[in-house]
């Protein structure tokens, strides 16, 4: 082969390639990318969805989750389920390695309001599980039982809004106790987020006053 033979066929073959770079290659990315996110579409998050790249072989993730289980879902679904769009592709994992900037932002803990007169008490509130409101429920009963009280609760739950407050101890260890004084007002109304103090109401206050304390409440 000429050296003129020689230039011309490495410039067509430098050609080929710079095309199949700018053409082919967005091509199966923007592919692989729809591929992927159509896989995990049905793993809920509770957030937006989670963004899907590609770069060469390497998958990003990036968004957030409520929950690490649908995180780890997530990422097992992209590194091992995910193939190469085409019929003599179908059996090929395009994912040699994954990078997760997937975010843990679960949502809120519920809250509690107790009202009582003396010895008395309700508790109401909205968690996140029929489990947790049972439970706490169960536990608030005990501790105003145990200062000579008696508790009624009605807790209600609801999961699209909150999520399992990670401990409870801080509520309950301070857990307001009945004000039994008699020569003053026996009625408190407290409220707190699960997991968290408790911040007594006042109720004579004016109601500019009343909602700037609730405004950190749902």
């Amino acid at each position: 082969m000429t050296r003129t033979r020689w230039i011309i066929a490495c410039s067509w073959l430098l050609l080929f390639w710079l095309f199949a770079g700018t053409v082919w290659a967005p091509a199966i990315q923007r592919r692989l990318e729809e591929k992927a996110a159509a896989l995990v579409q049905d793993i809920q998050t509770g957030h937006e969805p989670i963004s899907i790249h590609f770069s060469g072989q390497q998958a990003i993730l990036k968004g957030k989750v409520r929950h690490n289980d649908q995180k780890q879902a997530l990422e097992n679904t992209i590194a091992e389920k995910l193939r190469l769009p085409g019929f003599l592709s179908a059996n090929l994992n395009p994912v040699s390695q994954l990078r997760s900037e997937i975010e843990l932002a679960p949502y809120p803990p519920g809250w509690l309001l107790l009202a009582a007169q003396g010895t008395r008490s309700m508790a109401y509130g909205t968690l996140a599980s029929d489990y947790e409101a049972r439970d706490v429920s169960q536990l608030l009963q005990d501790r105003w039982s145990k200062v000579g009280g008696r508790l009624v609760s009605r807790l209600k739950s609801d999961g699209s809004r909150f999520d399992e407050a990670p401990s409870i101890e801080t509520t309950l260890d301070q857990m307001p106790p009945p004000r039994t004084d008699r020569g003053g007002d026996s009625a408190q109304v407290q409220i707190a987020h699960l997991g968290g103090q408790w911040e007594r109401l006042t109720l004579d206050a004016t109601d500019d006053h009343l909602r700037g304390q609730l405004a950190s409440y749902p």
